[in-house]
């Protein structure tokens, strides 16, 4: 059930109906209930999953507060089994074809059946909310839940199960615990945050996919100008489809009565490949930091080893977002990049006239123009099926032909890009949403009325949510 679809909104309409409608206390069984509706539309091995993955998790937190000297195995158990639950329906087949690559190699083809396993929908994101669960649990910095009812309706929140924002637990089971009363300017709010997302996604990044596609699909020579709109035109196709869908999960959530945290903020704006980490899918970054690169040992055991961390870390991050190659070399970039960074900013740490350089415009500008470029570069490998289709795309971005009479076929995808980048260099952090409270209620449903016209005049063809797949 896709969020652009329209069952989708009319399921989110009958579910904020019966949970406005419902006593408070009712409400994290309406939304147990939704959940496992809107799970079941994707099929019922990703809902069995989540509830065996939601069990294991609670069991684990109730052991741990009743046997505080088993929190440790407890928790090693529970981290175990529910990684290990995603590691086998998402990376068995790859490993499977590794090995009976290395087998055919040796002269021992087939040795191995494939399992022929398929993640199901939300595996990787429900799992890491879950992981993120026991181990705060087992810290210390969050209580175990008592009422399992409850934990299954934060475990099964169908705003965010599919895609994120990964929740902490101190992010939604309060506000499961006690929900909030009815709150117009909230409501209101929500709306207008949701009809923006489904703009981005279904006016902005479903236009671009054509051109997308076109470039990293094809098999036939590339001009270079080609090939840079296409890497550009999903560079910001995965901004508009991602953060969209976000914009629409929160706002879906907010219509419920509920606060999701924010995963976007204007990451292209960044400064730095680190700053990038802090204002992309920044649930997923946040969570990387505090479940990896710190028990790894973080920043605290030198320099070579720090470097290290970062790209172990940044490797996971690639496999979580698939299992290919292509995710690995992606990850291992951004790690490197993470590496350069950090020592880079270690050189100049100390030296006055460079932080001053630092501090500059110009300076801040031309690293702007630096990470957005070497993202992009990074995104080919994101997006391309298979390593030689992204060297295939790199080679004509530096070295193919300078034929600019190809480009008259992806003047929609440079249209879309200059409104995506005019909005980057336009809108400061949340001025949409302050400008928007500061509207009367006349206005507000006059703009309510545009976004729903532009979504309908303006609609591309649809195409799949991208993060959806992983």
């Amino acid at each position: 059930m896709a969020f652009t679809s329209y069952s989708y909104l009319y399921f989110l309409l009958l579910v904020v109906l019966v949970r406005w409608s419902a006593p408070r206390r009712a409400v994290p069984a309406v939304l147990l209930a939704a959940g496992t509706f809107f799970l079941w539309t994707f099929g019922s091995l990703g809902l069995v999953l989540l509830f065996g993955a939601a069990t294991l998790a609670f069991g684990a937190g109730r052991g741990m507060a009743r046997r505080p000297d088993l929190r440790r195995p407890l928790l090693v158990a529970a981290v175990v089994l529910l990684v290990g639950n995603l590691a086998l329906f998402k990376y068995a087949d790859f490993l499977v074809r590794e090995l009976r690559a290395l087998g055919a190699l040796a002269g021992l083809p087939g040795l191995l059946p494939l399992p022929g396993l398929a993640a199901p929908v939300a595996i990787s994101f429900f799992t890491f909310q879950l992981v993120a669960y026991v181990v705060e649990v087992s810290r210390g910095a969050w209580p175990a839940e008592r009422d399992f009812l409850r934990f299954l309706a934060y475990a099964a929140f169908f705003p965010n199960v599919v895609s994120g924002p990964i929740v902490r637990p101190a992010e939604l089971l309060p506000q499961l615990a006690c929900p909030a009363g009815f709150d117009a300017e909230r409501f209101s709010a929500s709306v207008f945050l949701f009809l923006g997302g489904a703009f981005k996604k279904v006016v902005l990044a479903d236009a671009l996919a054509p051109a997308v596609g076109g470039v990293f699909d094809g098999a036939g020579t590339l001009a270079a100008p080609a090939a840079w709109v296409g890497a550009l035109a999903f560079t910001a196709q995965l901004y508009c489809d991602f953060s969209g869908y976000t914009d629409m999960a929160r706002g879906a959530a907010g219509m419920l009565g509920f606060e999701l945290p924010p995963n976007f903020r204007l990451p292209y704006l960044s400064t730095s490949i680190a700053e990038f980490w802090r204002r992309w899918h920044i649930s997923l970054s946040f969570w990387l930091r505090d479940y990896v690169y710190i028990p790894l040992g973080g920043s605290r055991r030198g320099r070579p080893r720090t470097y290290l961390n970062l790209l172990a870390t940044m490797a996971i991050a690639g496999l979580w977002h698939g299992a290919a190659w292509t995710m690995v070399v992606w990850g291992l970039l951004h790690g490197a990049l993470l590496a350069l960074h950090r020592a880079f900013r270690d050189l100049v740490a100390n030296r006055a006239g460079l932080a001053r350089l630092r501090a500059s415009r110009p300076w801040k500008v031309g690293g702007a123009v630096l990470t957005l470029c070497c993202v992009n570069l990074a995104w080919v490998f994101f997006r391309a099926p298979s390593l030689r289709a992204a060297g295939r795309v790199l080679r004509a971005m530096f070295a193919g032909p300078f034929a600019v009479a190809g480009l008259a076929e992806f003047r929609t995808a440079l249209v879309v890009l200059a409104v995506v980048a005019a909005g980057h260099a336009l809108v400061a952090g949340d001025a949409p949403m302050r400008a928007y409270r500061a509207l009367s209620p006349a206005l507000r449903g006059l703009l309510w009325a545009a976004l729903i016209l532009a979504l309908f005049w303006f609609a591309a063809p649809p195409a799949a949510f991208y993060y959806a797949m992983f």
